[in-house]
């Protein structure tokens, strides 16, 4: 089994360091870098892009916005498994909140300083509450992409 790939795509404001504690040692885990987002390019045309960076027939974990990645990569290329971890299959189970940061554009108003910045709103969005998980989160955040997580957004 060794031999099988499994490609994870991470979330917004995450990327690979939120999968060190899932075992994969039966595969060859390859961790899917985002490439920078075109001018007004929707989420379907981005994965069709990112699908040239994976073998077909493999397997794809998607955690959250990652998820709603793996999903649309699944219509370009042949997936063997799609895992999805907390992550919206269709645009009914966004949360209420992320569907009103994208309609209210609040987002593109906010201080890049607040965005990128761990502090107790981010913290409650994305559930944590251990120490370590709030030093991780604050390292992640720091070197996040500002423009493709408003993107993403």
């Amino acid at each position: 089994m060794k031999n099988r790939k499994v490609y994870l795509l991470s979330g917004l404001g995450v990327d690979g360091r939120v999968f060190n504690n899932i075992d994969l040692k039966e595969y060859q885990p390859q961790l899917v870098e985002w490439i920078p987002p075109r001018n007004h390019e929707g989420i379907s045309d981005y994965a069709q892009r990112l699908s040239a960076r994976i073998e077909p027939n493999s397997i794809l974990i998607g955690l959250s916005f990652g998820g709603m990645v793996a999903i649309e990569i699944a219509k370009y290329i042949p997936i063997q498994k799609l895992i999805l971890i907390s992550s919206a299959s269709y645009f009914r189970q966004i949360p209420w909140l992320f569907r009103l940061w994208d309609w209210s554009k609040i987002i593109k108003i906010l201080p890049k300083s607040f965005i990128l910045k761990a502090n107790p709103v981010t913290f409650w969005l994305f559930g944590i509450t251990r120490r370590h998980e709030k030093i991780l989160l604050s390292q992640i955040l720091a070197d996040t992409d500002y423009h493709f997580l408003i993107w993403a957004v």
